[in-house]
């Protein structure tokens, strides 16, 4: 149980940051749980960076959410890591305790929940993924599809060394590198489709994959939550397959990171949600 006289200084620190949701989500917390405290953003410069995440107790806070481009900088300056942590080499959670700052990372877990919730599939032991991008998001996604029983994940990425580089650091199989001319019969045989990179974020080009040839069961989950319906999540639906986008995961490691530092599991609500959707001026 959480002392409910105790005020919880919270933020999130990024470059930029202004665009954040995390304060809506984790004041919203904070209110609906009874809980004094008050959650803010924090824009830091990179040459900051550092003195920023190591002295932000001293300010009184308990715990920073840190975004782009500053994980990396977060799980250096950690004294101790969760296991996801070590795992995908980067912090998006720093508590401040009295032994020293703790390091975790939560999006491993914001996606698997919401792709349980949203599938209404538990258990995935033995399926097929395929995975696009191989950057930090992706880095999350493999993860937790390898943890969760996956039979086979393909990880398609143009860069081929950096795809490599993710497939070794998380021990190789069941994870292999798809290459262009295979990603068809990727699709194929993939009962989740994952796009974990920037395309088809408002700006930027959509990604074009084939889903004539997805398998009927097949869930399409896109991590892009601006627009909420991206160009792939369209053409899914379009399809007849399920479709899952990325607000659920951003709300879910938000979640995760509340509860580490309040012991309280906060509530999932549609009005949340609707919160969220009005300031990002629902872009759905």
């Amino acid at each position: 149980m959480t002392d409910q006289t105790e005020y919880f200084c919270l933020g999130v620190v990024g470059w930029p940051v202004a665009h954040s949701l995390s304060p809506i989500m984790h004041n919203y917390w904070l209110q609906k749980h009874h809980l004094k405290g008050t959650y803010s953003a924090f824009p830091v410069q990179p040459p900051d960076i550092e003195t920023a995440l190591t002295s932000a107790d001293k300010l009184g806070l308990q715990g920073l959410n840190v975004t782009i481009p500053y994980k990396e900088n977060a799980f250096s300056i950690a004294s101790k890591h969760s296991k996801a942590a070590v795992d995908t080499g980067a912090v998006n959670t720093l508590s401040y305790r009295n032994d020293g700052i703790y390091g975790d990372n939560t999006d491993k877990d914001g996606f698997f929940q919401h792709l349980i919730n949203s599938s209404g599939r538990s258990d995935w032991t033995g399926a097929a993924a395929l995975v696009i991008g191989a950057g930090g998001a992706a880095l999350a996604v493999v993860l937790a599809l390898k943890e969760a029983g996956f039979a086979r994940v393909f990880l398609a990425n143009r860069n081929v060394d950096r795809a490599q580089s993710l497939i070794d650091r998380l021990g190789g199989a069941p994870i292999v590198f798809c290459p262009d001319n295979e990603k068809d019969s990727a699709l194929k045989q993939a009962d989740l489709i994952v796009n974990a990179t920037s395309l088809g974020m408002s700006g930027q080009p959509a990604l074009e994959l084939n889903l004539d040839l997805a398998q009927d069961r097949a869930c399409v989950y896109d991590i892009v939550y601006t627009p909420l319906h991206t160009p792939l999540l369209k053409a899914a639906a379009a399809r007849g397959l399920t479709t899952i986008d990325g607000l659920g995961m951003l709300i879910g490691q938000a979640r995760k990171s509340f509860e580490i530092w309040t012991g309280v599991e906060p509530d999932l609500t549609d009005e949340l949600r609707t919160l969220l959707l009005d300031r990002l001026g629902r872009s759905a």
